[in-house]
């Protein structure tokens, strides 16, 4: 396999990212044969080195190397069209995966996890309880986890709801479900007004986590004053189901499920955005939100996205 420098070093970045713990020159020499790229000792020294020096790795003792969040961040830039088109493949995936019965409240929902410090939980499952009271989540059910191979030392784990869950519950109903946008969300006086900034799944540079992680927000303002700004995705659904659609929606807040921020009739516009003919529009604060909001409080979290499903009755209100 011929790679540029830049590909070579990308790869072993990804390769010491997947790793628990440091990782060896002799484990990293395997891990690339496995992926049909043989590198000399020296040549494996050689990219070691110019990461070290950028910071993207760090060494630790005699144990080998591992990853730094600067290198998380080299990561997230380096990866970023490929995870578009990745995100689209398993949002498809796990859409099918979910088989939650909005009839009889069971079965397993899609969840993504986000990872932080120990002594945060209670202020972020505070935080899950205020954004879901003003629309500004997916939902306040939670599951939390200390086992996750994500985890590290004093790390706890919290799985939540994906928005994207909404998608296959509908897509269960018979709706097609066309994901267009992920963006921003202008609000005034707690009410959701247009969207100010967006990008499109299909042809887009960044995802909507990209844009999550990647610019300030001013949720917090949302949740004191009423006045900031809230990342949301917009979808389409066929607009002949808009009363199913309707009906699903009212059915979901008994499951303490909703984020929805605003949904329109048949070829109405939603919060700025037009639609496409005989489609009807739907705006969601993303699932994500309170961690935005943890972010802005200066909590450092993690997320991943889609990770699996869970029983929905393993979830719980904090």
């Amino acid at each position: 396999m011929l790679l540029s420098d830049d590909k070579v070093r990308h790869t072993i970045l990804s390769i010491v990212k997947e790793e628990t713990g440091p990782i060896g020159s002799r484990k990293l020499s395997d891990k690339l044969k496995e992926i049909g790229l043989e590198l000399s000792e020296a040549a494996i020294r050689y990219h070691l080195r110019i990461l070290e020096e950028r910071g993207y790795i760090t060494k630790v003792g005699n144990f080998g190397r591992k990853i730094t969040s600067k290198g998380l961040s080299e990561l997230k830039r380096a990866n970023v069209p490929y995870r578009v088109g990745s995100f689209l493949a398993k949002k498809e995936e796990q859409m099918y995966r979910s088989n939650f019965d909005i009839e009889s409240g069971t079965g397993e929902i899609l969840v993504n996890l986000c990872k932080f410090e120990r002594k945060y939980l209670d202020q972020i499952l505070d935080i899950f309880k205020e954004c879901y009271r003003l629309g500004l989540a997916t939902s306040p059910l939670v599951k939390t986890t200390e086992t996750n191979a994500l985890l590290n030392h004093n790390e706890v784990g919290l799985y939540y709801i994906s928005g994207i869950a909404i998608d296959g519950i509908l897509l269960r109903h018979g709706m097609n479900v066309n994901l267009r946008y992920g963006g921003v969300v202008e609000f005034k006086d707690f009410v959701p007004v247009r969207f100010i900034d967006m990008v499109g799944y299909e042809s887009a540079s960044i995802s909507s986590l990209e844009l999550f992680s990647a610019r300030p927000y001013s949720v917090l303002s949302v949740l004191d004053k009423g006045d900031g700004e809230c990342p949301a995705t917009f979808r389409e659904v066929p607009g002949i189901a808009y009363n199913e659609l309707i009906k699903i929606k009212k059915k979901l807040e008994e499951y303490y499920i909703d984020g929805v921020l605003s949904i329109g009739k048949p070829n109405q516009e939603v919060l700025g955005i037009p639609v496409s003919v005989d489609r009807a529009g739907v705006a969601l604060a993303t699932s994500s939100t309170p961690l935005a909001v943890a972010q802005e409080r200066g909590i450092e979290v993690e997320v991943e996205i889609m990770v699996d499903v869970l029983d929905y009755n393993s979830l719980e209100m904090p």
